[in-house]
Order: structure tokens, then sequence, then C-alpha cells
């Protein structure tokens, strides 16, 4: 991983940002920062652009020193998360639970350079990290859980997916905790003028990443195509997807099952007491309500998009959550031998899937890696050939509208590293015949507008005057129309 190079998808912005001195000055930082932070396509993720700018300032074209902040970033998670555990699990059972966040699709958030959740992640585990030592003090006031409650907040300028993060952990910590876990937060928590206008200040903040984000989809022009499939018609289908992925990557029900039935292998005497039978209730309403506020959100999110890979981020807490609480009542009910043997069976389940996943992990990042070198060989190639041809244009030909982020990151690459940089031409094809949903109707859209108007990646199809001489990249199809005499196929990575 660390040998990997940048990447075709997602990459290209750190090029641009680069530039073609490949490197960010100090005296560049505030205007890139105003540059980029507000996006014209619908996203509201301010924190992501101003974290990746001073990344690029630190590591500048260095793709060895990014993907090593990837790994740094993963071990601060890690330690985020066992800190918090702690509060709670014994050591062992931290370290099983801590090692069961890394197992599952959503590692590629460590293995590539792209995905906003590299800096969103280790946010919230801090913040949790900061309020679960906290609570467990039983300092519970806002005013105590102000820094890790705030840290959660500024996860949500990071990326759309973390904002609903905030509000769960508040209703969580003063409604949900309070009925349930009344030892540690009182059932009537009494706050003070402090305690009251530090929640105040909270909500008003996630009030405005809200507004804000339904603010700049609207003034994108996309907030239709981004409701066309109805969030609430496939939120159902969402959750599903999730328990079982979650489910099958982590294994998150043994623990919880184990816990449980722990309480039914306590001796015939214990189990006279009606206690256990509160404490079986009390522990299966903390594992829905804990799903509820997780996994809710998440499901409204994404539930209009296709689940891969960094989307299951960061519903996979609630994984973490179930083996956490299970584990819990495992070592509370692990008073006889039996039970302690039941304890180390689940742990060493837990072990051996996350195991077996990272080992799924390490593949895909050298194969990632492996990729990423293919692709810079194709764009050394085209380089050399425009060098060597400065005087023929650059022809993209394209035939598939999920082609259009390729297009997009060849044309920055390219206007970073070419000699005498120059927007290439866009072959003019009806993308629009091939759109068959709401999503490609409106990438053809797109995309067809970049071909024929051009914008800051393309130059203006009317404007193309190479006739039979020109340099043709290839990205998927090809037409004998095309008779660039030098042809390079991206179609092949």
């Amino acid at each position: 991983m660390l040998h990997a190079d940048f990447a075709m998808i997602d990459d290209h912005e750190i090029v641009h940002i680069l530039g073609s001195d490949n490197r960010v000055k100090v005296s560049e930082i505030s205007p890139f920062i105003q540059q980029w932070a507000i996006e014209n396509n619908g996203r509201f993720r301010p924190g992501y652009y101003v974290l990746r700018i001073l990344e690029a300032f630190v590591a500048g074209g260095h793709a060895s020193l990014w993907y090593a902040n990837r790994l740094l970033l993963a071990l601060v998670s890690a330690l985020a998360l066992y800190a918090g555990l702690r509060v709670i699990l014994r050591p062992i059972p931290t370290a099983v639970v801590t090692l069961l966040f890394f197992s599952g699709p959503q590692n590629e958030i460590w293995t590539r350079l792209g995905p906003a959740e590299t800096y969103g992640v280790p946010l919230v585990l801090t913040g949790f990290a900061w309020i679960a030592v906290h609570l467990g003090r039983h300092k519970w006031q806002p005013t105590r859980l102000f820094p890790g409650l705030t840290i959660l907040l500024l996860a949500g300028f990071v990326k759309e997916s973390f904002i609903p993060v905030l509000p769960a952990v508040l209703v969580f910590i003063y409604i949900v905790m309070p009925l349930m876990v009344s030892s540690v937060i009182p059932g009537r928590p009494r706050f003070r003028f402090l305690d009251v206008l530090i929640l105040l200040l909270l909500v008003t903040g996630v009030g405005m990443q809200v507004w804000l984000t339904v603010r700049m989809l609207n003034a994108s022009g996309l907030h239709d195509f981004h409701l066309a499939e109805s969030p609430l018609r496939l939120f159902p289908y969402a959750i599903k997807l999730m328990l079982e992925r979650y489910s099958r990557d982590t294994l998150w029900f043994v623990p919880v099952i184990a816990g449980l039935a722990g309480f039914l292998l306590r001796n015939s005497q214990v189990r006279k007491e009606p206690s256990w039978r509160a404490d079986v209730m009390k522990a299966t309403a903390l594992l829905a309500a804990g799903g509820f506020l997780i996994l809710v959100p998440q499901g409204l999110v994404y539930g209009n998009s296709a689940f891969a890979g960094r989307y299951f981020t960061p519903g996979n807490l609630f994984s973490v959550f179930a083996a956490a609480l299970g584990l819990y009542l495992c070592s509370k009910n692990a008073v006889e031998r039996g039970h302690i043997k039941l304890q180390s069976i689940v742990a060493g389940m837990l072990i051996a899937v996350t195991v077996f996943k990272l080992f799924g992990t390490y593949r895909e990042a050298n194969a990632a890696a492996l990729s990423t070198h293919k692709f810079q060989t194709k764009l050394a190639e085209i380089i050399a050939l425009k060098t060597q041809h400065p005087d023929l244009p650059l022809l993209f030909y394209s035939v598939n509208v999920y082609d259009r982020e390729p297009l997009i990151s060849v044309a920055s690459f390219l206007a970073a590293r070419l000699p005498n940089p120059e927007k290439p031409f866009l072959n003019p094809f009806d993308w629009k015949a091939r759109a068959d949903s709401v999503t490609t109707r409106a990438l053809a859209k797109l995309i067809s507008e970049e071909s024929l108007e051009g914008d800051e990646f393309f130059a203006k199809i009317s404007d193309f005057d190479g006739g039979s001489q020109c340099i043709a990249v290839i990205f998927s199809g090809f037409n004998e129309n095309v008779r660039c005499p030098h042809l390079i196929r991206l179609s092949e990575l």
C-alpha cells in the first residue's frame, strides 16, 4: 500500500490542488480553502477540503506520505476507540472489539486517498472516547462533555453522512441513558444555565449543517436528481442490506446472543430473582435504541445509493456498539468457569472473522496499488505522445456516462503534468440515448454539456479541427470514425 501511486478515481483532486509545481505554498492555503470549500455540485463538506488542503501542504506530491497518513489516521482511530471501550470492558475484550471495527469493506477508507471518511472517522471516535471516559466518571453534564460533542459537530462538516452522529449521541446520552442506565445519569438530569446554552449551541450547529446541506443541493439544481428515488421508500432495503453485511463481516450478533444467554445460564437461585429479567429487558432496549440511532440516519442518507465500501461508514459503528454490549454482558455473567469459557469462544470467533476480512483488505489494497501503477504508466504514455507531437490535439472518446469521473480525472492529471497543458476535446456522442434511469440521464446531461460547451476541463468540440491528426484516448467503446493515428486505451484498466 505504501508503494501505491495516485489513482485515477478521486486522486485527481489532489493533483488539481497541487498544480504543476506539485506543492501547496503557505500563501496558497487560505485562497485554496476559499476556492474549494464551497462546492457547486450540491455537496456540503467544507471541513473535508480544509483538511485536504492542509494535508496537501504537508505531503505535497509524495503519494507514499499520503498513504502513510492513512495508516496514521487508522491508528489514531483504533487508539481512540480502545480508550472509549475501556470504560466498560477489560483490556482483551476491548482489543477484540477495536479489531472488529476494521472488519469489512469500509476498510477502503484506509487504503485509498479519496474518501472523506478517512478524516471523519478519527474525529468521531475521538469525540466518543472523550464522552465515554467522562461518562465513566459520572461527569455527564454538557459542560463536561463539550469538547467531545464539539468534535462530533466538526465531523459533520467533513461529510454529510456524519451530521446525524451528534444528534444521535445527544438523544442516547440525555434520553436513553437516564431511562436505562440511571446509575450513570440520573433519571431526571438537572441542567444549569451553561449546560442549556451549550446544548442550544450544539443543536443550532447541527441545524445549520442540515440547512446548508439542503441549500447547497437546491442551488446546484440537483435536488430533484438526489430525491428522485425516495430515501423513505428505499429505507427498508437499506436497513436490510446494512444488517446483512454487518452481520456477515463482524458476527456482532454472536456476543449479543452469548451475553443475553448468560442470564439464562445463571444458577437457578439467581434466576429466581426478578432483577435478571429487568437486566435482559434493559440490554435489549439499549441494543434497539443504539441500532435505531445509528442505522436509521445511515439508511436515510444513503437510502437512494448503492451501498459499497466507504458508504458502510459510519453505520458500522453499530457492529462495535452491539459487540461491546454483548461482551460487557458476557463479562458481567462470567462468574463461573463455563461462562468464562463461553466468553473466550465468542472472542475467538470475532478475532477469526476479523483476521479473515483483514486478509481480504490486504489483497484488495495490493490490487489497488497495482492498478495505480498501471494507470500512471498509461498517463505517462499520453504525456510522452503529447510532448512528441505538441501540435496534435487530444481527443477523449467515451460512450459510457459512468466515464465522467475518469474523464475529468485524466484531464486534471494532464493539466498538472503536461509541459504546455491544453484542454482535451470530448467526442460528441448521444449519451442520453443510452440513459435508462434518473442517475444516468443526469450524468448524460452533464457530460453532453461538457462536450458541446466546454468547461474548466474540456474545450468545446466545435473548436476541434484536428481532423485525422490527433491523439485519441479511449475510455470506453470505439468508433471507426475516430481516425487519430495515435490511440491509447484506458478502457483496459
